[in-house]
């Protein structure tokens, strides 16, 4: 993930920096893949990177998880616990190898070479440091697993609400994934598209407050019933304003029925005041929607 990436980078750029390492890397453990893969790189070969992964009773890494402790090779290409990878060229003199343990177990390694000593006092330090980096990685473990479970809440949320409109069964779905496009087509960065997913899942979840005679209406919807529809954005707004997590999406639920044109509701936004993510999602929405039956129209 994103923030995950941001912190082993932080880590291993000031592991580097303290140890005057020529090059450096941090690999995580993959439980589905039962093996450790780069995450983070300082002046590694992208064929490295990409290719390079061990198991974990594998090479210098084998001995590292077996042991829970530090390994410092002064003489890389004499050590017999060292196996090269294919015909990738390492080029390394000096490797110091440490464990980062989370609840008992290596979970991952950073490893840093160079072509002169690492002092016992910069090794200490790295082990301390590695300790840190243990309790980040875990928390952000922590905080995905969190983020996951939460959202599978909000998606049952949002079935719930479906199940009061028939004609809309799916509609979240297909909108989020209408919306991902679109925004990984015109660049934006991965947690603008993540509040998407959030908000494309939720964007109607104010309709739990208008009547099911009015949502399954077969001959379309008087003023009076139009203006009740039109409250779900705001509706929608409030059932997520407590809740921290969601505040990032908090506009593009109150505005993904603006229109460019400034006639849309609730606030009658146009052009760029509407927040570009907001706009995104009335696109994806109003593009399933004619795509759809509805109870009054056939798509």
């Amino acid at each position: 993930t994103l923030e995950l990436d941001n912190i082993l980078k932080v880590i291993l750029d000031f592991s580097v920096k303290i140890s005057n390492a020529n090059r450096g890397s941090v690999m995580l453990f993959n439980e589905k893949k039962n093996i450790f893969s780069i995450k983070a790189a300082y002046n590694l070969s992208k064929k490295i990177i990409r290719e390079v992964t061990f198991a974990k009773d594998e090479s210098t890494i084998g001995w590292v998880v077996k042991n829970k402790n530090s390994l410092y090779i002064k003489d890389l290409e004499k050590d017999k616990r060292f196996s090269k990878k294919g015909n990738i060229n390492y080029n390394i003199q000096q490797l110091l190898i440490i464990p980062i343990i989370i609840e008992g177990e290596v979970k991952g390694i950073m490893n840093l070479d160079n072509n002169t000593s690492f002092t016992t006092d910069t090794i200490n330090l790295l082990e301390s440091l590695s300790e840190q980096a243990a309790v980040a990685i875990n928390n952000a473990h922590l905080y995905h697993k969190i983020q996951d479970s939460y959202f599978e809440i909000v998606k049952a949320l949002a079935q719930a609400m479906e199940a009061k409109d028939p004609y809309t069964h799916g509609h979240s779905a297909r909108v989020m994934e209408y919306a991902v496009q679109i925004a990984q087509k015109l660049g934006l960065p991965e947690e603008k598209i993540e509040s998407l997913r959030y908000a494309s899942i939720l964007h109607d979840i104010g309709k739990i407050g208008v009547r099911g005679i009015i949502l399954n209406n077969p001959n379309g919807l008087t003023g009076e019933e139009y203006d009740e529809i039109k409250k779900h954005p705001l509706v929608g707004e409030g059932i997520i304003k407590p809740i921290e997590l969601l505040q990032p999406i908090r506009p593009l639920i109150r505005h993904h029925h603006e229109w460019y044109n400034g006639k849309g509701y609730p606030d009658g936004l146009s052009g760029e005041n509407i927040p570009l993510s907001a706009r995104i999602l009335a696109v994806a929405d109003a593009y399933d929607a004619m795509k759809s039956d509805r109870p009054y129209r056939k798509a």
